[in-house]
């Protein structure tokens, strides 16, 4: 990083300089979720910031439910058991045995 980028982004540091190269100065200063998430804002790099937090967050409900679906796969029994206790369901009765030579 040279002295030049530095003094062109104001800023005295590497970590300062990395800061401000994303744009992540300026997406700090407004936190306020539910503003990001209002698309009436009608500056451009506000709405820009916008469309990036509330991707962010719909795709984040997204990712929850592939995630909650491959524990599920993986895990099946734990995840059974755990979603009868949210439930109050009753277990699932256990299937009668198999006979393998097929004798009834």
């Amino acid at each position: 990083m040279t002295r030049e980028v530095l003094d062109a982004q104001a800023t005295t540091s590497l970590f300062g300089a990395l800061r401000n190269t994303a744009g992540v100065t300026r997406a700090t200063e407004r936190l306020d979720i539910r503003q990001s998430l209002d698309p009436r804002d009608s500056r451009e790099e506000s709405q820009q910031l916008s469309a990036h937090r509330a991707l962010g967050i719909y795709a984040v409900l997204f990712l929850l439910i592939i995630a909650f679906t491959g524990i599920s796969l993986v895990f099946n029994k734990p995840v059974v058991e755990f979603i009868n206790f949210l439930t109050a369901s009753p277990p699932h009765p256990t299937p009668p045995p198999s006979d393998p030579d097929g004798r009834g």
